[in-house]
């Protein structure tokens, strides 16, 4: 069976954490993050048989670069997550800067675009299995001073949704959100109330189970959301 995960956004937060539960139940991993310091860093834990680049996924020819490495070093990969994602200042969306919305919209968006342009052919000539855009509660719902965060992944939900139409029955492709874990972006939004979440460990754990035991019995366009 194919072994290989690609997952962006590994270097901090939940993708960090979910990597190494991909890693330690026997997958091999390609992960990616925008800090190519601490892309080496993942590297050295997650050590040898693993893939973990410096890569911009607002840039088509730097992913489309990645996937290219990765099919040729470990492999076309099974399942692939489009995690890397940021989120806005907190403040009413007129007071967002227009370069600050932008580039939200390029991460959340316009990667999620990125990674399904690149990887989408090579996993339906490989027999790739499930594309996991990760979405948000946000996603659905929308709240005050998040609305550029809002947008994006209301954004995910409806390209998510598109492409599951598009693609062969073979490949299984969902939004899905993560719940609400003690993060860094979290805290950012609620700075007094974020530490009654559970942690981002607890949650790779969580997660791990979801998308290799139950997602694969979902309907793909399904919206899904992580039991944390």
């Amino acid at each position: 069976m194919n072994d290989v995960v690609a997952i962006t956004g590994v270097t901090r937060g939940i993708g960090r954490h979910l990597a190494a539960q991909f890693a330690l139940h026997g997958y091999r991993v390609a992960g990616c993050g925008s800090n190519a310091a601490l892309a080496a860093e993942v590297a050295g834990e997650l050590g040898d048989g693993h893939l973990v680049s410096a890569c911009d996924v607002t840039s088509a020819e730097a992913v489309d670069a990645w996937a290219s490495d990765i099919e040729t070093r470990l492999g076309s990969p099974a399942i692939v997550i489009a995690n890397a994602g940021v989120i806005n200042e907190p403040a009413a969306a007129w007071l967002t800067p227009p370069d600050e919305f932008a580039h939200v919209m390029n991460v959340n968006v316009t990667g999620v675009y990125n990674v399904a342009r690149a990887f989408v052919p090579r996993m339906i000539a490989g027999g790739g299995r499930m594309l996991v855009n990760l979405s948000s509660g946000w996603g659905r719902h929308a709240s005050a001073d998040v609305a550029a965060y809002c947008a994006s992944k209301f954004a995910v939900e409806g390209f998510t949704k598109a492409l599951a139409q598009e693609v062969p029955e073979s490949l299984k492709v969902f939004p899905m959100s993560p719940g609400v874990i003690d993060t860094d972006m979290l805290a950012k939004c609620n700075p007094g109330g974020h530490a009654q979440f559970g942690t981002p460990e607890a949650w790779g754990i969580a997660a791990f189970n979801y998308i290799t035991r139950e997602l694969p019995t979902e309907t793909s366009g399904t919206s899904v959301s992580v039991p944390f």
